[in-house]
């Protein structure tokens, strides 16, 4: 007997292991509930935005002096308050003594809380943990950071949430109250999907999509109240816009390594044109490994006159490739009248997917100009189906691109570029480079 039953499990284990199976697609066991012990501070930035609060920021801001938590700093922005907000909050933050933890900054004009984030992230380190603060909402307690840095001494934690207490009803809220994240998460979110249309998204739901999409299930929500959500004030209501769809990532963002960059000057054979536009490149641009003209064949002793006054210069008819990343393209009609970092231009290009950085293009420039929208640095960004002119085709104007919209361009000596659809560009307030 105890031998057919051993034939029977047999057979029957055998056709259990025969059965297809279905395997969940997984990044590795993820677990963002599990208490870990504390064995590190975490730095966390607060981002204080106000508009017209002057009312409520002074209890925004004692509640985070009020923290028993050392590790962490305020960046409070004004955006173009007209009550007098930037005043109050400035004197509160003297009063207390915290002026060496607060950086205050003011807007002229009206960005809206997006474009005042993204401008405040772009210059936070991917480690730092965000924690998004509207100036007439409050932490509940003393020990919201607390909490908070407890959750994230979990690695499966790159973004946590809690609870809010609705004021002036007290209401219990589970979903839209206090939001923390690494700022490495809000840098993977594409420029695209914030800025459309000639401006920047002004619903939260912009951003916070992307973030959980990206976090891919490492989110610890804290089933308690963190924060107070002040519905007393008549705000504008910000538009919601439907948030675009990221897919997980299977590790933390990596930091993305130095580039380099090369510049190419297309000559037409105009001696005083390229000795100009060579002499201007050398004094005003940095940031790059070497320097190229690409040219016809021109032998004239003056043409040649010019390459005797820079040796260091490569003068060439055919283009060969370059091991650089990104290329600074232009004419030798171009001349460059500022300093301009390439280093600069190119870590601004990765983080916001630009199809260019212009530098003849600027706030100063007459004419009509597409809506456009501020970043960091005195950088601003547009969309070339906003543009008319230089704004819509900018292609013949001098400018840094990345190595694989140009390539194709150069072997024929030419500017026609592999440009990506509906692309973005940037250019600094002020112009950089002129026609002569």
């Amino acid at each position: 007997m105890w031998r057919l039953i051993v034939l029977l499990f047999i057979a029957f284990a055998g056709f259990w292991v025969g059965m297809p199976t279905k395997k969940a697609i997984s990044f590795g066991k993820i677990d963002p509930d599990t208490e870990f012990p504390l064995t590190e501070h975490k730095s966390f930035v607060i981002v204080v935005y106000a508009h017209n609060q002057s009312s409520w920021c002074k209890r925004t801001l004692r509640s985070i002096f009020e923290q028993d938590y050392d590790h962490y700093r305020i960046v409070m922005i004004d955006d173009a308050s007209v009550d007098g907000t930037d005043e109050m909050a400035k004197n509160f933050i003297v009063d207390n003594n915290q002026d060496e933890k607060v950086i205050f900054i003011r807007n002229d004009t009206y960005l809206g809380p997006v474009a005042s984030l993204y401008r405040v992230i772009d210059n936070c380190l991917d480690r730092e943990i965000v924690i998004p603060m509207d100036a007439k909402d409050w932490f509940t307690t003393p020990n919201v950071l607390g909490k908070l840095n407890m959750a994230y001494q979990n690695p499966d934690v790159w973004m946590a949430t809690g609870w809010a207490i609705e004021y002036p009803a007290y209401r219990i809220r589970e979903e839209g109250g206090l939001n923390s994240y690494y700022a490495a998460l809000f840098k993977e979110i594409r420029l695209q999907d914030l800025f459309s249309k000639g401006r920047f998204a002004t619903h939260v739901k912009a951003y916070l999509g992307p973030i959980k999409n990206l976090a891919g299930g490492r989110v610890r929500n804290i089933q308690e109240p963190l924060g107070f959500l002040n519905l007393a004030p008549k705000t504008k209501p910000h538009e919601p816009i439907k948030p675009a769809v990221y897919h997980p990532l299977a590790a933390f963002p990596a930091a993305k390594g130095a580039k380099h960059a090369e510049v190419v000057i297309l000559s037409e054979g105009h001696p005083s044109q390229l000795y100009a536009c060579l002499e201007s490149i050398q004094r005003y641009v940095a940031g790059f490994e070497k320097l190229t003209v690409l040219h016809r064949g021109n032998n004239s002793s003056a043409y040649k006159q010019v390459q005797d006054a820079f040796p260091a210069v490569i003068f060439t008819e055919n283009w060969k490739g370059s091991p650089s990343e990104y290329v600074l393209l232009g004419t030798d009609d171009q001349i460059v009248k500022d300093f301009v970092d390439l280093k600069l231009c190119m870590d601004q290009m990765e983080k916001t997917g630009a199809a260019g950085f212009f530098l003849k293009l600027g706030q100063n420039i007459e004419g009509t100009r597409p809506p456009s929208g501020p970043l960091s640095f005195g950088t601003y960004v547009w969309e070339f189906e906003m543009g008319e002119g230089d704004w819509a085709n900018p292609e013949r104007q001098l400018a840094l691109y990345k190595k694989e919209t140009v390539q194709k361009a150069l072997s024929k000596k030419t500017i026609s570029l592999d440009l990506p659809e509906n692309p973005i560009g940037l250019y600094f307030e002020e112009s950089k480079s002129t026609v002569r």
